[in-house]
């Protein structure tokens, strides 16, 4: 640990609590129901006093259970559960998924290690570079993945984009604050752009729909003669006229922007399109479905 004061009281907690456990293990009872095996964690915890207590749990893996000396109420857990800023790599259905593969590695003969240490390696190495990512054991260590290791950072607005910001509804604000909880500290977390994305995805598909109605209303509205000049050809428009020109134009832009982005989603890979880029192009359906 990097402060060698914590690192003394994690070890003198660390060796307490095992003297305890040895204690209790002499009895017949503790004994048939202990684990072979399990990990022991620490946690310094500050008090609103000013002064610190170490917390502790520990780990069966054999049967992924979490056990104390005393009696215990895990009530409080559920609030770690509703985390939805969790520095954690995997989802909890992928964890799952990695967990049902890793029960099933099994070592019978000299060729099995070769793909079985694939599997173990790149799961220890994704681990492990995001421990190192997130400064895991390290003064300052990210507890969230929207929190910068630098501190509270300020993003200022370019000119242009204070410019059309009015024209576009002020929609590319909430897609740029999404963004750059995202993208922090130069690092995407790949969990939260995927739920960024599905979101993303769900509204351009009921703009889709909503535009589609819309354009359908236009041009209906076209038919009706009175709209229409009474049916009598004329060398200028009316003003009704050239806004439904203008709404179907919208809508119907509205929904090829809506297609093309999500074409685009699929396609981008490494390309140097900065944030507010990122978000204005986020905001055209919802934009132009509103000039509609």
């Amino acid at each position: 640990m990097y402060d060698p004061t914590k690192a003394k009281l994690i070890n003198d907690s660390a060796n307490q609590i095992l003297d305890r456990l040895g204690e209790d293990a002499r009895d017949p009872k503790v004994k048939a129901v202990l684990p072979k095996e399990s990990d022991l964690v620490l946690e310094i915890v500050p008090l609103p006093t000013g002064g610190v207590v170490v917390g502790y749990y520990f780990a069966d893996h054999s049967s992924k259970l979490l056990f104390w000396m005393d009696d215990f109420d895990a009530e409080r857990i559920c609030d770690t559960l509703t985390s939805m800023t969790s520095t954690a790599l995997w989802t909890a259905e992928h964890n799952q998924s990695l967990l049902a593969v890793l029960n099933h590695v099994k070592v019978e003969n000299e060729s099995d290690r070769i793909w079985a240490g694939a599997i173990i390696g790149r799961v220890m190495r994704n681990t492990k570079h995001t421990q190192f990512v997130h400064l895991y054991g390290e003064y300052g260590a990210r507890l969230d993945w929207d929190q910068s290791i630098h501190g509270m950072s300020v993003h200022p607005r370019s000119w242009y984009l204070k410019v059309i910001e009015p024209f576009l509804f002020w929609g590319v604000e909430a897609h740029l604050v999404a963004l750059e909880k995202i993208w922090v500290d130069r690092a995407a977390h790949i969990s939260a752009w995927r739920m960024y994305i599905e979101d993303l995805g769900s509204q351009w598909r009921d703009l889709i729909i909503a535009a589609t109605v819309l354009l359908n209303v236009n041009i209906a509205v076209l038919s009706i003669q009175s709209v229409d000049n009474n049916g009598v050809a004329t060398q200028h428009r009316s003003p009704t006229q050239i806004l439904i020109y203008v709404s179907a134009v919208t809508s119907l832009s509205s929904m090829l922007f809506a297609l093309l982005l999500a074409t685009f989603l699929e396609r981008m890979t490494n390309r140097n399109t900065g944030l507010e880029s990122l978000a204005i192009m986020y905001t055209l359906p919802y934009a132009l479905l509103m000039w509609s």
